[in-house]
């Protein structure tokens, strides 16, 4: 198995199957559940504006493409992985009221947590989007 995995180009990684359901909780199965959120959310706005008013720029577009899946595949991903998904969703649920807390606070507060969520995610992903705001709007 690892001889195939080489000769795909990626690099194997051993661990635990325990360890990993808890890995792809976060990494996998929660950014989709924050995904569907996110789009379940955002479909209040209809209510607001029309669907031309909607200003979904590529922000939304990227942290709401993981609800674009198929939904069967989905589901099933998620209810397979049930016990360590719901604590990655206690823990994202605690970060975003840790957030809400740190947006009516001290904005200088606010910077340094961004920072370090910079910083973590350079660590996290190998090969970082570009994070810098573009110079010029399309």
């Amino acid at each position: 198995v690892e001889r195939l995995v080489r000769a795909l180009g990626a690099e194997p990684v051993n661990m635990s199957a325990e360890l990993h359901d808890q890995v792809v909780a976060v990494t996998s199965h929660l950014p989709a559940a924050m995904s569907v959120a996110l789009v379940n959310v955002a479909s209040g706005l209809h209510k607001l504006v029309a669907d031309e008013e909607i200003l979904a720029g590529p922000g939304f577009r990227g942290a709401s493409r993981l609800a674009a899946g198929d939904p069967t595949m989905t589901a099933q991903m998620l209810s397979d992985n049930s016990d360590n998904l719901t604590s990655a969703i206690n823990a994202g649920i605690q970060a975003l009221e840790e957030m809400r807390k740190a947006i009516r606070a001290d904005e200088g507060a606010l910077r340094e947590r961004l920072a370090r969520a910079r910083e973590l995610r350079k660590s996290l992903v190998a090969d970082p989007v570009c994070l810098t705001a573009p110079t010029t709007w399309m």
